[in-house]
Protein backbone atom coordinates (compact mmCIF):
# COMPACT_ATOMS: atom_id res chain seq x y z
CA UNK A 1 0.00 0.00 0.00
CA UNK A 2 0.81 3.57 -0.79
CA UNK A 3 1.06 5.79 2.01
CA UNK A 4 -1.91 8.37 2.58
CA UNK A 5 0.53 11.55 1.46
CA UNK A 6 0.79 10.05 -1.47
CA UNK A 7 -1.94 9.29 -2.57
CA UNK A 8 -3.36 11.23 -5.72
CA UNK A 9 -7.09 11.80 -6.21
CA UNK A 10 -8.58 11.92 -9.51
CA UNK A 11 -9.19 15.66 -10.97
CA UNK A 12 -12.83 14.70 -11.71
CA UNK A 13 -13.19 13.35 -8.62
CA UNK A 14 -11.65 15.67 -6.73
CA UNK A 15 -13.78 18.79 -8.75
CA UNK A 16 -16.83 17.42 -8.36
CA UNK A 17 -15.94 16.78 -4.54
CA UNK A 18 -15.32 20.55 -4.39
CA UNK A 19 -18.57 21.45 -6.26
CA UNK A 20 -20.87 19.59 -4.22
CA UNK A 21 -18.92 21.13 -0.89
CA UNK A 22 -19.36 24.84 -2.52
CA UNK A 23 -23.22 24.13 -3.25
CA UNK A 24 -24.14 22.91 -0.34
CA UNK A 25 -22.18 25.99 1.72
CA UNK A 26 -24.15 28.14 -0.31
CA UNK A 27 -27.30 26.62 -0.45
CA UNK A 28 -26.77 27.50 3.36
CA UNK A 29 -25.88 30.75 3.30
CA UNK A 30 -28.68 31.66 0.88
CA UNK A 31 -31.54 29.97 3.09
CA UNK A 32 -30.83 32.37 6.11
CA UNK A 33 -31.67 35.49 3.12
CA UNK A 34 -34.73 33.77 1.28
CA UNK A 35 -37.63 35.53 0.72
CA UNK A 36 -39.52 32.25 2.19
CA UNK A 37 -38.15 32.91 5.76
CA UNK A 38 -39.13 34.18 8.89
CA UNK A 39 -41.21 37.16 8.65
CA UNK A 40 -38.99 40.93 9.45
CA UNK A 41 -40.25 43.09 12.11
CA UNK A 42 -41.96 45.58 10.13
CA UNK A 43 -44.05 47.45 13.22
CA UNK A 44 -44.22 50.64 13.87
CA UNK A 45 -44.57 54.30 11.83
CA UNK A 46 -43.18 54.92 8.83
CA UNK A 47 -42.77 58.71 7.50
CA UNK A 48 -41.64 59.60 4.34
CA UNK A 49 -42.87 60.75 0.97
CA UNK A 50 -44.24 58.59 -1.80
CA UNK A 51 -43.90 59.86 -5.61
CA UNK A 52 -46.24 59.58 -8.53
CA UNK A 53 -44.72 57.96 -11.07
CA UNK A 54 -45.96 56.36 -14.43
CA UNK A 55 -49.56 56.30 -15.13
CA UNK A 56 -51.45 54.79 -18.15
CA UNK A 57 -54.95 55.57 -17.11
CA UNK A 58 -56.89 58.67 -18.24
CA UNK A 59 -57.25 61.72 -16.25
CA UNK A 60 -55.20 63.85 -13.80
CA UNK A 61 -52.12 62.25 -12.97
CA UNK A 62 -48.93 64.48 -12.61
CA UNK A 63 -45.47 62.20 -12.42
CA UNK A 64 -43.05 63.33 -10.30
CA UNK A 65 -46.01 65.04 -7.96
CA UNK A 66 -44.86 64.05 -4.23
CA UNK A 67 -46.26 64.25 -0.50
CA UNK A 68 -45.81 63.33 2.67
CA UNK A 69 -47.04 60.22 3.96
CA UNK A 70 -47.05 58.34 6.89
CA UNK A 71 -47.46 54.25 7.11
CA UNK A 72 -48.55 52.89 10.58
CA UNK A 73 -47.98 48.91 10.11
CA UNK A 74 -49.57 46.70 12.66
CA UNK A 75 -47.80 43.26 12.41
CA UNK A 76 -49.23 39.55 14.01
CA UNK A 77 -46.56 37.30 12.59
CA UNK A 78 -46.72 36.93 8.81
CA UNK A 79 -50.04 39.24 8.61
CA UNK A 80 -49.90 42.93 8.14
CA UNK A 81 -51.97 45.93 7.90
CA UNK A 82 -50.73 49.40 6.74
CA UNK A 83 -53.35 52.54 7.52
CA UNK A 84 -51.54 54.93 5.25
CA UNK A 85 -52.11 58.53 6.60
CA UNK A 86 -51.21 62.18 5.73
CA UNK A 87 -51.70 63.62 2.47
CA UNK A 88 -51.14 60.65 0.73
CA UNK A 89 -53.76 59.12 2.87
CA UNK A 90 -56.33 61.48 2.16
CA UNK A 91 -55.70 60.75 -1.72
CA UNK A 92 -55.75 56.94 -1.28
CA UNK A 93 -59.32 57.65 1.38
CA UNK A 94 -61.21 59.60 -1.36
CA UNK A 95 -60.40 57.85 -4.23
CA UNK A 96 -60.44 54.01 -3.13
CA UNK A 97 -62.94 54.91 0.11
CA UNK A 98 -60.55 53.22 2.40
CA UNK A 99 -56.82 53.46 3.71
CA UNK A 100 -55.84 50.25 5.08
CA UNK A 101 -53.38 47.57 2.77
CA UNK A 102 -53.89 44.23 4.17
CA UNK A 103 -51.04 41.42 3.70
CA UNK A 104 -48.38 39.51 4.54
CA UNK A 105 -44.35 39.84 5.64
CA UNK A 106 -42.51 37.35 3.80
CA UNK A 107 -38.89 37.77 5.30
CA UNK A 108 -38.08 40.96 4.63
CA UNK A 109 -41.17 41.03 1.52
CA UNK A 110 -44.31 43.18 2.54
CA UNK A 111 -47.34 42.33 -0.15
CA UNK A 112 -50.82 43.55 0.87
CA UNK A 113 -53.29 44.95 -1.25
CA UNK A 114 -56.20 47.52 -0.79
CA UNK A 115 -59.53 46.76 -2.55
CA UNK A 116 -61.36 50.34 -3.09
CA UNK A 117 -65.23 50.85 -2.06
CA UNK A 118 -65.91 53.87 -3.96
CA UNK A 119 -67.80 53.58 -7.11
CA UNK A 120 -66.94 55.59 -10.20
CA UNK A 121 -68.49 55.81 -13.71
CA UNK A 122 -67.28 56.80 -17.31
CA UNK A 123 -70.05 56.66 -19.68
CA UNK A 124 -71.12 53.34 -19.09
CA UNK A 125 -68.42 51.79 -17.40
CA UNK A 126 -68.58 51.69 -13.56
CA UNK A 127 -65.36 50.89 -11.76
CA UNK A 128 -63.48 50.75 -8.34
CA UNK A 129 -59.65 50.93 -7.86
CA UNK A 130 -57.59 48.77 -6.06
CA UNK A 131 -54.42 49.08 -4.88
CA UNK A 132 -51.21 46.98 -4.10
CA UNK A 133 -48.55 47.98 -2.30
CA UNK A 134 -45.02 46.07 -3.21
CA UNK A 135 -42.84 47.14 0.25
CA UNK A 136 -39.17 46.32 1.21
CA UNK A 137 -37.45 46.74 4.92
CA UNK A 138 -33.85 47.34 5.30
CA UNK A 139 -32.88 48.23 8.39
CA UNK A 140 -35.39 51.08 9.61
CA UNK A 141 -36.33 51.97 5.85
CA UNK A 142 -39.59 50.44 4.15
CA UNK A 143 -39.40 51.39 0.62
CA UNK A 144 -41.32 50.36 -2.68
CA UNK A 145 -44.17 50.70 -4.82
CA UNK A 146 -47.97 51.18 -5.21
CA UNK A 147 -49.74 50.45 -8.10
CA UNK A 148 -53.31 51.21 -8.43
CA UNK A 149 -55.25 49.44 -11.02
CA UNK A 150 -59.11 50.01 -11.71
CA UNK A 151 -61.89 46.69 -11.46
CA UNK A 152 -64.42 47.72 -14.07
CA UNK A 153 -67.84 46.03 -14.78
CA UNK A 154 -66.36 45.11 -18.84
CA UNK A 155 -68.52 47.60 -20.30
CA UNK A 156 -67.90 48.66 -23.80
CA UNK A 157 -66.29 52.30 -22.69
CA UNK A 158 -64.04 50.30 -19.70
CA UNK A 159 -62.09 49.89 -23.30
CA UNK A 160 -63.11 53.00 -25.14
CA UNK A 161 -62.48 55.44 -22.00
CA UNK A 162 -58.74 53.36 -21.89
CA UNK A 163 -59.97 52.35 -18.12
CA UNK A 164 -59.30 48.69 -19.08
CA UNK A 165 -55.98 47.31 -18.19
CA UNK A 166 -54.49 50.60 -17.10
CA UNK A 167 -52.49 51.34 -13.75
CA UNK A 168 -50.87 53.96 -11.85
CA UNK A 169 -47.59 53.57 -10.42
CA UNK A 170 -45.84 55.67 -7.05
CA UNK A 171 -42.83 55.19 -5.01
CA UNK A 172 -42.52 55.16 -1.43
CA UNK A 173 -39.66 56.05 0.93
CA UNK A 174 -40.49 56.28 4.91
CA UNK A 175 -38.36 55.71 7.93
CA UNK A 176 -39.39 54.27 11.22
CA UNK A 177 -39.72 56.72 13.74
CA UNK A 178 -41.83 55.01 16.00
CA UNK A 179 -42.01 51.76 17.73
CA UNK A 180 -44.36 49.15 17.40
CA UNK A 181 -48.15 49.43 18.83
CA UNK A 182 -48.50 48.04 21.84
CA UNK A 183 -49.35 44.66 21.79
CA UNK A 184 -47.51 43.90 18.57
CA UNK A 185 -46.81 40.23 18.21
CA UNK A 186 -44.21 40.39 14.76
CA UNK A 187 -41.77 38.34 14.66
CA UNK A 188 -38.21 39.93 15.34
CA UNK A 189 -35.54 40.40 12.96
Amino acid sequence: MTPLASRRVPPTRLASTIAVAVALFLSACSSSYSSSGAPANIAGAYNGNITNGQSTCPGNWQTGQTAQVTITAVQSGGTVSLDVTGGAGLYVQLALGASTFNGTVTGDSVDATLHGKNSQTAGNCDYTWSATFDGQLSGDTLSGTVTYAPVTNGASDCDAKQITGCSEVQTFNGVRTANAPTGDSGAAD
